[in-house]
């Protein structure tokens, strides 16, 4: 006999309720087909149903993959992999995954200047010590049309160059996107900028063991080199140093000066009297000979000291953006303001 599709079931008992909650909580490491709606609204959720500490969703690019004609989703998938999401008229399939690849995805960027979008993806490794892990920069050259955008494997394979890659949170730490792009020496060729707000600077777990930040940059090249590079590690060996905080967490990339070439723009936060927060912005011009490194800023703005209880935070929240405000074809510094 068909059920009732008015029919309503009502439970007094909320321990009943929460049972059956409980009996109900699938955990999958896979993506599991969904039940989708017709058509796609934005009003309709997307969700995964998997653990609470997965990845997916981390970065989110935007790129025509299979050459529909139809932007399709590229993002972090489970177990460190990427996820691409076909686009399609009415999202027929919207929710389960059209094409899989090696590593998460860092950025979409034109890596080697050929005016075809390259795709650089993570994937982390063993490390020589016990329960560290190393990592890998994988390399997906964009290809011609016709047939797809990426190859099924990676071009190149590259070592980071550094140790506890996962656990310096490299391209994964911070409230915005650790990971910009931008070509700081006008080459043609667009650069990487990876923030690694948690890098471990010794090389021990002993008494020395701290979290000081660094940011590494992996310039744009017809064949990727190991390592990044150019390295800014902030060194511990002074109380202030150490206590300027947020290095690797607040990046922005733009043409700020209006020269052509994109410039980096840090954010970081350092105690001043009275416990209040002074924020401290930093800028690297970009030029044919860039270069980057710890204290080697082309600029540095300061906020004044305002004792009203860390009224003074320009970078403590999430936003750090430049973008062009006022349209004049000059791209702007956008803060939030912590209070």
């Amino acid at each position: 006999m068909r059920a009732n599709p008015s029919l309503k079931f009502k439970f007094a008992s909320k321990s009943l309720l929460l049972l059956i909650a409980s009996i109900c909580v699938i955990i999958s490491d896979n993506v599991q087909s969904q039940p989708y709606p017709s058509n796609f609204y934005p009003e309709n959720g997307w969700y995964y149903y998997g653990h609470s500490t997965s990845t997916w969703g981390e970065h989110i690019e935007v790129a025509d993959v299979n050459r529909d004609g139809w932007n399709d989703i590229i993002c972090t998938g489970n177990n460190d992999s990427t996820y691409v999401y076909y686009g399609k008229s009415n999202y027929p399939d919207k929710y389960n995954v059209s094409r899989r690849y090696r590593g998460k995805v860092l950025k979409l960027l034109d890596y080697n200047g050929d005016g075809l979008q390259d795709m650089i993806c993570l994937e982390y490794t063993p490390a020589p010590t016990p329960g560290m892990s190393g990592g890998n920069l994988l390399y997906y050259f964009g290809r011609p049309a016709p047939g797809l955008l990426f190859p099924d494997g990676p071009d190149y394979v590259t070592p980071i160059g550094i140790q506890r890659v996962k656990e310096s949170s490299f391209a994964t730490g911070g409230g915005s996107d650790p990971v910009k792009k931008g070509d700081f020496n006008g080459d043609g060729k667009e650069d990487l900028i990876v923030g690694v707000p948690y890098y471990i600077y010794s090389d021990t777990l002993g008494s020395a063991f701290r979290y000081n930040g660094n940011y590494l940059i992996f310039m744009g090249r017809d064949v990727p080199i190991a390592g990044a590079d150019f390295s800014a590690p902030k060194p511990s060996n002074s109380y202030p140093d150490f206590l300027e905080w947020y290095w690797g967490q607040h990046t922005g990339v733009g043409d700020i000066n209006a020269d052509g070439f994109d410039d980096i723009v840090l954010g970081t936060t350092t105690n001043g009297q009275d416990g209040d927060t002074l924020s401290n912005i930093y800028i690297f011009y970009g030029g044919t000979d860039f270069s980057f490194s710890w204290g080697g800023h082309s600029r540095k703005y300061t906020s004044l000291y305002d004792t009203k209880n860390f009224i003074s935070g320009w970078c403590q929240g999430y936003s750090l953006g430049v973008v062009d405000v006022n349209g004049d074809g000059i791209a702007d510094l956008c803060m939030k303001r912590y209070i």
